[in-house]
Parts: C-alpha cells; structure tokens; sequence
C-alpha cells in the first residue's frame, strides 16, 4: 500500500505530507520503507559504518483537514516530530521510482553505481532485470547471487 501512496503524493507534490509519512514509518516500525519515499521528500541522508542510509526527517506542523473523512483521520494532518533513521533496501522497489534517480545526483541517497542500470530494466513493474544487469546490481551492494 505505501508505494500507491507515494504515487498519489507525488502527484499531488505534497513533500510535507511525504515528511509526515517518513516520521511516521520511523515512529511505528524501524525503517523507512521506501528509498523513494525519502528521494521526494528531500530528505538529508548520510551512509552508516554498515553501508546502510540514514535519514534525518525534519518536524511537519499539523494542518487542517481537506475532507470530514480526513478529519476524522488525524494522521493526516496532524503534526510529526523531528525523526532520525534507517531506509530500507538499497535501491527502488518499483520500476517507476528508478526515474527519480537523476533528479539529485548529489544526493546521498542515489547510491552509486545505480543510475547506470536504469536503462536495463525490463517492462516489469518491479525492479526486475535480465540475469548479467541483475549480477551487477548484486556485486554494488556485496550480495550473494
């Protein structure tokens, strides 16, 4: 469900709300599930002694509600802490979020290595490449085929 979410929120380009959806990821599990997630909401990221993304999500005031429905669901619009964490995985689940890659290059979170193997994904809608693209995805990140 969060990668439909991310979908709507990039196109209604809400990077507070994208924020608050981070901090509450933190806040509720460990993780920051989607790398993307953390590319649209221009989130500052450092890489760990362990090779892993942390990120820093900054506070998001509370707003008012558009819709009764969202009244009556107050996370929202309410307000999100400042929070610190770890984003899961190494690089985007789904095929579309690989075009977000060339968007910061700069940015720590674009892993090196990763937007050269854009061009060699397949029409799935998950990251999914021919077997030799695959290898070399497997061999930035030090996995085990």
């Amino acid at each position: 469900m969060s990668s439909i979410a991310v979908r709507l929120m990039e196109t209604l380009a809400l990077v507070p709300r994208k924020r608050a959806c981070s901090a509450r990821y933190l806040k509720n599990s460990t993780w920051v599930t989607e790398g993307v997630l953390a590319v649209l909401a221009n989130l500052a990221a450092t890489t760990d002694d362990e090779g892993l993304l942390q990120v820093a999500v900054p506070a998001v005031a509370a707003r008012k509600p558009r819709t009764d429905r969202e009244g009556s669901l107050s996370w929202t619009h309410s307000a999100t802490p400042e929070a610190t964490g770890t984003v899961a995985g190494f690089w985007p689940v789904l095929r579309q979020g690989w075009a977000y890659l060339d968007d910061d290059p700069d940015s720590a979170l674009i892993r090196p290595g990763l937007p050269e193997l854009a061009g060699e994904l397949t029409t799935a809608r998950f990251s999914t490449f021919p077997h030799a693209a695959g290898l070399r995805l497997a061999q930035l990140f030090g996995l085990t085929p």
